[in-house]
């Protein structure tokens, strides 16, 4: 997994006429309280000087208005793997090991969530108001044969949920009539266009409800 180091500008001096130059060794103090100041804490800054510490800077750069230094990007060493290959690259990253011992009992997934200090004062626009975050893609467990995981609460919530969503693009989703509009799909029908995915949803969760046996 690799988290994003994006190094942004301190407050520039107008007229502003920036300098893109690479890092010298007399900027690095300047540097180091550039990103501070960018970000509110030391850490980033750390990882700066920590990368150039171990030699792992490819491209370092620096934006220079008049005599100040205002601004930093580090562009570090990033290896892509995939079956059967090795490519070597260079990115606005770093990369982040996680070693942690988690008990499983059962089929289940595990995913790593990423957010940055204080990320939780930032909300989604949700009924769950969680702070925003990234996360990585879920890593599936299978535990004494086929992975396969079923609650029968969520699958009915589903179920509302779905209903709710097709009656808003039947009769609250404002639209023009289909024989003035021309969509990209190219269907005759729009709003059968965009019932689909719920109907066959829908009808996912029914199938799966009927093969368990759980009336509804």
């Amino acid at each position: 997994m690799y988290c994003p180091l994006l190094f942004m500008f301190e407050t520039p001096r107008f007229p502003l006429e920036l300098t893109i130059r690479p890092e010298r060794s007399h900027d690095i103090s300047r540097i180091r309280a550039v990103n501070e100041r960018a970000f509110g804490q030391p850490d980033e800054a750390a990882l700066v000087d920590a990368a150039r510490a171990r030699g792992e800077r490819t491209i370092s750069l620096v934006a220079v208005n008049g005599e100040r230094l205002v601004g930093h990007v580090l562009f570090t060493p990033v290896t892509i793997q995939g079956p059967g290959c090795v490519h070597e690259a260079v990115g606005l990253a770093r990369r982040l090991e996680l070693r942690e011992r988690v008990r499983v009992d059962g089929h289940n997934w595990l995913a790593a969530r990423v957010g940055g200090p204080g990320y939780g004062s930032v909300q989604h626009h949700d009924g769950w108001q969680r702070g925003i975050f990234a996360h990585t893609s879920p890593v599936y467990i299978a535990v004494g044969g086929e992975w396969w995981m079923f609650n029968r609460d969520t699958a009915e919530y589903m179920l509302t949920l779905i209903d709710g969503c097709l009656s808003y693009v039947r009769h609250t989703a404002p639209r023009r009539p289909d024989a003035e509009t021309t969509f990209h799909h190219g269907e005759p029908d729009h709003v059968a266009y965009l019932e689909r995915p719920f109907l066959e949803a829908r009808e996912a969760l029914h199938r799966r409800l009927h093969r368990l046996g759980i009336a509804h």
